[in-house]
């Protein structure tokens, strides 16, 4: 299921450093988020949050 929002920082993150932009995506599980994984994903992702517990549904 894909999600997105608006980016309400606006143009903050380009003139602050320490903020970083990138792709965050939302692992169904640790468990699938090996070697091989991180690999084959590096380039498409920048953020990883492994969902714990059920995926809500819409």
């Amino acid at each position: 299921m894909l999600t997105s929002w608006d980016n309400f920082f606006g143009d903050y993150a380009e003139t602050h450093d320490g903020v970083h932009c990138g792709l965050h995506v939302s692992s169904p599980s640790i468990l699938l988020e090996n070697r091989d994984w991180l690999v084959q994903h590096t380039a498409s992702y920048a953020f990883v949050d492994p969902e714990i517990g059920p995926t809500p549904r819409p």
